[in-house]
Order: structure tokens, then sequence, then C-alpha cells
């Protein structure tokens, strides 16, 4: 028999069929996107409240920050002075200049820095 560069052996019968179909690649990227999906961070008391006060300070000075918010399975970031805050919706508006405003509710919102 005679073999291949591609597949050792003799696999000769399967050699055209290395294509896969539209539809199986649409769904191991679904797969993948999935895989990489994380849990959203618990974060304790403590950490809540000091991000709560930076948040306050920030409003008080207009002084930009980092958030880092949890989004369907992902954790995104976003830099940007806050525009507004809904205290019955528990919502922020952050002024980000590329994207314009941003609206971030406060239960996604896992970290806040100073930028």
């Amino acid at each position: 028999m005679k073999s291949s560069k591609i597949t050792p052996g003799s696999n000769l019968m399967w050699e055209g069929s290395r294509m896969m179909l539209p539809e199986h690649v649409e769904l191991l990227r679904k797969h993948q996107k999935d895989f990489e999906k994380v849990d959203k961070p618990a974060i304790d008391e403590q950490r809540r409240a000091e991000m709560d006060e930076l948040v306050c300070e920030a409003m008080a000075y207009v002084q930009p920050l980092q958030f880092t918010y949890y989004d369907k399975g992902t954790l995104r970031k976003v830099t940007g002075k806050i525009a507004r805050y809904d205290e019955h919706g528990k919502t922020l508006w952050i002024r980000h200049e590329p994207e314009g405003t941003v609206k971030l509710g406060m239960e996604d919102i896992v970290d806040v820095e100073e930028a």
C-alpha cells in the first residue's frame, strides 16, 4: 500500500474528505466561545464598600475610573467619567470617549480602579 505525506499509513480512501461543512465550523466556533466563558466573580462586602467609595469620590470630583464588569460570560473593561447614576435602577452611565456612553448595572461591576 502507498502512504501519503498527510496521512501516514494506507488511509487513501478518506484523503479527499479533509474539509468541514460550514455548519460544523459554526458549531466548533460556538463551542470554543462557550468554553472561554467565565463565571461571575464573587465580591465580598468590604471590597464592595471600597468600590462604592471610589465611585462616590469620582462623581464628586469628576475623576475617571476604570470599571471591570461582567457581560455574558466575559469580563470587560471600560475607562471613563461617571455621567449619571440612577439609585433606584442601580445603574451607572460612563462617558467613554471612543464609544460614547456605556450603561452598567451595579450588580455587573466586579472591580473599580482609579484611571
